[in-house]
């Protein structure tokens, strides 16, 4: 197991901003029709159709909705050194995340909406010691679907609570960096090939590509108030998506 050298906390408090059908024909009869000697008139008769509206098919009102992710992105919160050379970063937009929660599909529409709750973590760990920064999260989104429920794009809030950063190394004073709750905006595709109909009908897996743009404002450190520092969150992602 690798050891870690002296946790090097990076200065990356700089925010960034960034976010048939037609009109029926004249009826042969209509005005006067001197076919004879007696003029016969008929009535004009207009028809319209409308076209139809396609929409995908709806099969149920409320599904249950699951993914598991991989995010890039975000400020160097730290960089952990091992002794054979190798770094990793912890990031304010990585890196693992897993979310579940309730869809609904609007009936007879293309328009369905979720929320989802979720964790969201980065963390690295070696023999003596380990450090992480991990958040809990909420989206509330919603999605226009297309290619015969094949296909989502959508997007909306998320809300991430009790975003916390924290460090232990042997001999080294333990770190704990507490963040504010923060608001931010994903948007998001969903590509759903599998028509798997397990455990219900229309259910579906496939996977997901995400970005996501939020900021964190440090609170305390180590119990004491901070200094006023934003971390850039903003992140892309890919994930296994199901919905059941």
């Amino acid at each position: 197991m690798h050891h870690v050298q002296p946790l090097i906390i990076a200065a990356a408090l700089a925010g960034i901003t960034f976010c048939g059908s037609a009109m029926a024909e004249e009826s042969p009869f209509a005005g006067s029709i001197a076919a004879a000697p007696i003029v016969t008139e008929a009535d004009e008769t207009v028809a319209t159709t409308k076209q139809p509206v396609i929409t995908v098919k709806y099969e149920r009102l409320l599904h249950l909705v699951g993914t598991v992710g991989y995010s890039l992105g975000g400020d160097t919160i730290a960089t952990v050194k091992f002794n054979n050379g190798h770094e990793e970063k912890i990031t304010a937009g990585g890196i693992m995340y897993v979310a579940g929660g309730l869809g609904i599909d609007i009936p007879h529409s293309n328009w369905s909406a979720q929320v989802l709750a979720g964790y969201h973590v980065n963390s690295s760990t070696a023999s003596n010691g380990e450090m992480t920064f991990d958040r809990h999260t909420l989206d509330e989104q919603v999605f226009y679907r297309f290619g015969g429920g094949n296909h989502r794009i959508g997007g909306g809030l998320v809300q991430h609570s009790s975003p916390v950063f924290s460090a232990h190394i042997d001999g080294q004073p333990d770190l704990n960096v507490r963040f504010d709750d923060a608001r931010g905006y994903a948007i998001e595709y969903n590509w759903l090939p599998g028509k798997i109909d397990l455990p219900f009908k229309g259910s579906r897996v496939g996977f997901a590509l995400r970005a996501v743009s939020i900021d964190y404002d440090a609170k305390t450190v180590n119990g004491l108030p901070a200094q006023k520092k934003t971390l850039s969150g903003n992140h892309v992602a890919a994930a296994v998506y199901v919905y059941l």
